[in-house]
């Protein structure tokens, strides 16, 4: 399955439209028409949204995992996300770099920044070859 497709079961379980979604994440209908065709990827800030709904970031990129962080149900996570946090290891690894020296803390934030940009290209365009 694409991360496109796992995208289009993202948008299901939270029963909205294209449209619905795009809002919520903040992006306009055609970017995430993009997302679930595997033409672009996300950015941070659609996967923070996505995380708030308890979505496994992990299992939506790679599709490693269940869709949903700790069996979490669609919407029923804590609005601050203190149980996602404490748990998950990104979570922790964000932490650490957030308690960081402000120098320190912005070049771990640009370099973080380009390994998941390339990672992000790598895996669309993986899906996209394999089409």
């Amino acid at each position: 399955m694409s991360p496109g497709e796992r995208f289009k079961l993202v948008r299901a379980s939270q029963q909205k439209t294209q449209k619905e979604m795009a809002a919520f994440v903040g992006v306009s209908y055609r970017t995430w028409q993009d997302y679930e065709g595997d033409t672009n990827a996300p950015g941070g800030k659609v996967m923070r949204h996505l995380c708030s709904l308890g979505i496994n970031i992990n299992w939506l990129l790679t599709g490693q995992g269940e869709m949903h962080i700790h069996n979490a149900s669609p919407g029923q996570v804590p609005a601050d996300n203190t149980a996602v946090r404490s748990q998950h290891p990104v979570f922790q690894i964000i932490s650490r770099i957030y308690n960081l020296e402000p120098d320190n803390r912005n070049e771990c934030v640009k370099l973080l920044s380009l390994c998941l940009t390339e990672c992000l290209e790598a895996v669309c365009s993986d899906s996209v070859r394999m089409k």
